[in-house]
Parts: structure tokens; sequence; C-alpha cells
């Protein structure tokens, strides 16, 4: 990652050397020579220069993406610290509000699922016959509110007889 810090280096001595050789020489053509090595060295430093400027930026946009990661990180947990598990009477989970965070919030549960995926989707009421409880619009979890025992049917009605 750092080798165009090191050709950059090398790039600047060659061309700090060719400069003080320009002090010494009188000829014309060996000048031009030297000169034309100067240019040839400034483009070298140049190339180094722009190739650290994309590394920079590179690194600089990895940054970023880590801060927001970091950020978002951050904002589950403290979503996380806020809820905890819910047992319904019918066994089923839940996420709700701890007491101390529920003030001036109104009841509602979390899908279980979802919030263990690090995603918060309030469940919404739902029912059919014979069926009442929470379902979940992500994933269609559902969490009956109380027992099914509770509602199946038992008939002395036979049949034959």
């Amino acid at each position: 990652m750092l080798e165009w810090f090191s050709a950059a280096v090398a790039s600047a001595n060659a061309t700090k050397d060719i400069a003080a050789s320009l002090l010494t020489l009188r000829d014309e053509e060996v000048i031009r020579s030297r000169v034309f090595d100067l240019t040839g060295s400034l483009m070298d430093i140049q190339q180094q220069m722009m190739t650290a400027q994309l590394e920079q930026m590179e690194l600089i946009k990895r940054i970023s993406e880590l801060e927001a990661d970091l950020v978002k990180a951050k904002s589950q947990t403290d979503t996380r610290e806020r809820y905890e598990r819910h047992k319904f009477e019918s066994g089923n989970f839940a996420y709700s509000l701890k007491p101390e965070h529920a003030k001036d919030v109104p009841e509602h549960y979390l899908c279980s699922n979802c919030f263990e995926k690090g995603e918060t989707v309030t469940l919404q009421r739902s029912g059919g016959i014979g069926w009442t409880g929470l379902k979940c619009p992500r994933c269609n979890g559902q969490v009956p509110l109380v027992s099914t025992a509770r509602y199946k049917k038992t008939s002395s009605y036979q049949l034959g007889g």
C-alpha cells in the first residue's frame, strides 16, 4: 500500500541530484539531457502522488462506510437495550418496551424473529375464525394472544345412535 511512498521518495532524491548537477554543468547538450531527466523524475513524482491520492480517497470512503456501520450498530444496541422478551399466555414470545422506557409510548410488541435479525417491526392485531393474535407485516409470523388449547371444542354429540 505504501509502495508509492518509497517510489516517490526515490524520484524526489533523483530530482534533487539532477538539479544539483545542473548547477555545475555548463555544456548545453548535457544541460538539455539533465533537464529531460529532471522532467521525467518530476512526472514520476506526480504519478506517485496521484496514486497516493487515489489510495487516500479509497481509505476515506472505507472509513466513512465503517463509521456508518458503527452508528447503525450503536442504534441497534440502544434499541435492543430498551426492549425485553415478553411471553404470552399462548407460550409465544415478542419484544416489549421495558417499563422504564414505556412512559408516554403506546403499548406495542415487536416481532421476535425480525428483532433478532436487527429489525424493529411492530406486530399488528390480526384475527380469524377462532383465532385472535398479532401478526408481523414483514415475515408474516403470528403470535396468538391466548392459548389455542382453550378454544378446542369437545362435543358430546355422537353419530349413529
